[in-house]
């Protein structure tokens, strides 16, 4: 008998998507039992059988790569356990912000089999905490495996701040102070001199010596600002997603 195809699961309280091989087929919207080296969770079949070199290619900053499979279509038993662990979890985090953690701890998300994972920053100060130090003593306090999920590395796109919109780009005016060609459009890393052809897009003149002083120029890392208002928005717009999906 020729293996069904693998399915795309939506697992993990970030709602991430995954490809796991399964023993049977299993229709769209089932709740199943996967097995990753996270431990023992449980996912939402969206695609019941991904044909042969359909399987989406995952973009940067998204779910790390896991593998596992899945085991099997979940039973009361298993949404009841899913559930105790969840709250468990809950009633800790209050306990680890006490306790002074080497980073700022946004939420976490436990298995089935006692795994909690922590969703994390960097800390907002610097915090003299060893990181393996302080999850061995709570390990050994609480009978429970920890793994910490740095979601400045892993998450979704970011959907845009209501409190700190960006304003456009001026209009492009001759200046007599600089960036004469054009709104600084290729940068300026000096005052913008010499109609900032050298450095970093400066907005308005470059009086203060370049650097995108209206917000208007892209970087390729994020704020911690940022992401704060990130999972805000994603609580305040998915929280039925949330609550359906007590571990994913």
């Amino acid at each position: 008998m020729t293996a069904p195809h693998p399915s795309l699961v939506r697992y993990s309280k970030l709602g991430w998507l995954g490809s796991f091989p399964a023993p049977e087929a299993y229709p769209r919207g089932a709740t199943v039992l996967l097995r990753t080296p996270r431990g023992l969770e449980l996912g939402e079949i969206l695609v019941p059988a991904l044909a042969t070199g359909t399987v989406p290619s995952a973009p940067p900053r998204t779910a790390p790569p896991l593998g596992g499979s899945i085991l099997r279509r979940a039973t009361p038993e298993d949404l009841h356990a899913a559930q105790e662990a969840d709250q468990t979890v809950q009633r800790l985090l209050p306990l680890f912000e006490a306790d002074a953690p080497p980073w700022l701890i946004v939420d976490a998300e436990a298995t089935l089999d006692h795994c909690c994972i922590l969703h994390t920053l960097p800390a907002p100060a610097q915090v003299e905490r060893d990181p393996a130090a302080w999850t061995a003593a709570w390990q050994e306090q609480t009978g429970w495996r920890f793994e910490v999920l740095d979601l400045a590395r892993f998450s979704p796109p970011l959907a845009p701040s209501r409190t700190a919109a960006r304003r456009p780009a001026p209009v492009s005016t001759p200046s007599t102070s600089g960036c004469s060609s054009g709104g600084c459009s290729n940068g300026g890393s000096n005052g913008c001199s010499n109609g900032c052809s050298n450095g970093g897009g400066c907005s308005n003149g470059c009086s203060n010596g370049g650097g995108c002083s209206n917000g208007s120029c892209g970087r390729g890392t994020l704020s911690t600002e940022e992401l704060y208002a990130y999972f805000a928005l994603l609580r305040e717009h998915y929280p039925e997603h949330l609550s359906r999906y007590s571990l994913l």
